[in-house]
């Protein structure tokens, strides 16, 4: 059932399905569901055939949007049209990058999906070097 964990029904969700592959390793997909007969469809169709044990992730879209924005630091996205629009800001930083050369200004730390856009990633690095001790 596509809800949230106050059990309200939601128009559309954000669904994650994690599933052991024949070689024993974790197999993970997402997409969106427009409901929750959508979701229930696709997993009845798509992920139960498969025959594997399975372990599926459902969100809100203000808690996926919650959680793409905690993900990324300083890295605020907005999509208008088929424009992405990256904004960051340069005052801030967040310390020192693991090797200590450089600092960290901004950092989706990995590529991460766009909401609502699952099928395009996204990684971005900002940074310069650190000042001299």
């Amino acid at each position: 059932m596509c809800t949230t964990r106050d059990s309200a029904c939601l128009s559309s969700c954000f669904y994650t399905v994690y599933s052991r592959g024949a070689s024993g390793d974790f197999d993970w997909f997402e997409g969106e569901a427009e409901g929750q007969a959508a979701l229930l469809l696709f997993l009845q169709r798509v992920v139960v055939p498969l025959g594997q044990s399975f372990v599926v992730l459902v969100q809100s879209a203000e808690d996926r949007r919650k959680e793409v924005e905690l993900m990324a630091k300083n890295i605020d996205t907005k999509v208008t049209g088929d424009k992405l629009i990256i904004t960051i800001d340069l005052t801030k930083s967040f310390g020192l990058s693991g090797s200590g050369k450089s600092e960290i200004i901004a950092s989706t730390e990995g590529n991460i999906s766009l909401p609502g856009r699952e099928d395009v990633k996204i990684g971005v690095n900002v940074y310069r070097p650190a000042k001299s001790r």
